[in-house]
């Protein structure tokens, strides 16, 4: 190898080092600046940590000073009970003095006092108003005060019969008219005016009698003879599907027989064929006939999300029976039975996953899968101690305190909250039941009502996280008519007869609840009871 093409390759290898060396340059200003960027994301990640620090701590901060605030209002609340407590005694005592006053001044002025509620302060005040204007006997006596005048009623709008006013248009018009005066005979004048009066009435009922012919035709593809249907027939009776109905309607009312049998007797004369065993035959017919809509009413109960149930006395040939009820939104369901254990919610609520509603009756606790209490039975049973049996101090303050717990969930049920807030409120509610009942008291009717609250503490504000009443009402309202009914009646005499009155209560009830006439719902219900009739050849 020559001189030369040494120098070439020598030069040929310095192009190649001084391009690694370039390539060596930038790699180590991309590694400068990396390691820039990575100090400026550790410097921004300390920063980020720094701040997240402080939030923690700010928000620890908060939560403390939540706390302190959640704790003055508990304190706030319980003074607030214990003044409204002692205002209340001293309201008691301050009413005392002043009736012990007025009979003070009573006696004074020579009135007798009158012990009668109400009636005190309006002799005194006759008295006074007799001793001021200075007559006395029976000018006195006939002096009467401004506060004794009656208050003027005020006149209804809509003119002349405005309050009984009837839509609609008159099916007729009779004009009244007069040519001599009634009182001394004089002949009258011409029309000065005239006014318009409306009244509603009733035609007689009449009785219609129709004849059924039925027709037989022949099918020589089925090869059977057909008969068609007859339009509000009820088979095995010659009365109509109407006449049943009727009397289904007035029993469900609740009407006696005698009664039903004195209104289609004398009212609409049927008294030949209205006989009491008549009148239960009809009965038994429409219940058995509406069996299916009473089964379909319990399987549209379970698909509620919530049931109000109660109970009440019955009886069935003289022996002790109950009443149970099951009232949701839209469907009700009745059951007679002789037990009033566990038993018979859980065959009727048998796989039911909602919430139950009732009194503190615990048979109702072993359905459903949450439970709400009835307030208003609480408040009830409170203010019949108040009344009665004249409690002492501790108790008044533990009965003010409760209601003003439970006056203050249903405000907060009102109240558009979230699950969250509904959840966090109904534990501060809690925690005032739970401070209530951990004191230590020394009077029976206290201890009794902290035992009941201990025992149902968890079942007392569910409603407001369904949404539902806090009271029973919805299943007492339906019980009203039994019980009337029992009251009149004193029951059935066979079971037979107590179940077709389940029965009938039942679809009565759910028709009233859906907003439907119960004589339209029973004929929906039941449909054409007198079907086509089919006899087959062979």
């Amino acid at each position: 190898m020559n001189q030369g093409e040494l120098m070439g390759e020598c030069m040929e290898l310095r192009g190649k080092c001084a391009d690694k060396n370039a390539t060596i340059r930038d790699l180590r200003g991309q590694l400068k600046d990396a390691a820039a960027r990575e100090a400026a994301v550790t410097e921004e990640r300390n920063g980020l940590a720094k701040r997240c620090a402080a939030l923690e701590k700010k928000n620890e901060n908060q939560n403390k000073a939540l706390r302190s605030v959640n704790d003055r209002n508990a304190k706030l609340v319980e003074e607030r009970d214990s003044t409204l407590a002692a205002f209340e005694e001293a309201a008691g005592d301050v009413a005392a003095m002043r009736r012990a006053l007025n009979r003070c001044k009573a006696e004074a002025i020579g009135v007798k006092p009158n012990r009668k509620k109400g009636k005190g302060k309006k002799a005194a005040a006759g008295a006074g108003g007799a001793k001021k204007s200075g007559q006395g006997g029976a000018a006195g006596g006939a002096a009467q005060s401004p506060a004794g005048k009656k208050k003027r009623r005020k006149r209804r709008s809509g003119g002349r019969g405005g309050a009984n006013c009837i839509p609609g248009e008159a099916d007729e018009t009779c004009e009244l008219d007069m040519s001599n005066c009634l009182d001394c005979g004089d002949k009258l004048s011409k029309v000065v005016g005239e006014y318009k009066r409306r009244m509603l009435d009733v035609e007689e009922v009449k009785q219609k009698i129709i004849d059924y012919v039925y027709k037989r035709r022949w099918c020589r593809r089925c090869n059977k003879v057909c008969t068609p249907p007859a339009p509000n027939a009820v088979p095995g009776s010659p009365l109509s599907l109407n006449m049943h109905m009727l009397a289904v309607c007035l029993r469900i009312l609740g009407m006696s027989l005698e009664k039903i049998h004195y209104v289609m007797a004398f009212l609409l004369g049927m008294a030949h064929i209205s006989s009491r065993s008549t009148i239960l035959k009809m009965i038994r017919r429409i219940a058995r006939a509406l069996g299916p809509s009473y089964h379909q009413l319990k399987g549209d109960l379970l698909k509620e999300l919530n049931i109000h149930g109660d109970e009440t006395g019955w009886r069935v040939d003289g022996r002790n029976h109950w009443l149970w009820a099951f009232i949701g939104r839209w469907s009700a369901y009745f059951v007679i039975d002789p037990s009033r254990g566990s038993a018979v919610p859980m065959s009727v609520l048998d796989g039911y996953d909602g919430n139950i509603t009732s009194d503190s009756y615990s048979a109702w606790n072993h359905v459903g899968r949450t439970h709400q209490k009835c307030h208003v039975h609480y408040i009830r049973w409170i203010d019949e101690r108040l009344e009665d049996y004249a409690p002492g101090k501790e108790f008044r303050l533990l009965a003010r305190t409760l209601k003003r717990i439970l006056y203050d969930s249903h405000e907060a049920a009102g109240r558009r909250m979230s699950k969250r807030d509904k959840g966090e409120c109904i534990r501060r509610l809690d925690r005032r039941i739970g401070r209530l009942i951990n004191k230590g008291y020394s009077d029976k009717m206290c201890q009794q009502m902290v035992k009941r609250l201990r025992r149902e503490r968890d079942m007392l504000f569910t409603f407001i996280l369904t949404g539902t009443d806090p009271d029973n009402n919805p299943a007492e309202r339906p019980l009203r008519v039994p019980v009337s009914v029992r009251k009149m009646i004193g029951g059935n005499r066979t079971e037979e007869g107590a179940a077709d009155y389940a029965v009938l209560l039942s679809v009565g009830t759910s028709a009233k609840m859906r907003g439907s006439n119960l004589y339209d719902f029973c004929m929906e219900q039941l449909g054409n009871v007198g079907k086509a009739t089919v006899k087959r050849v062979k």
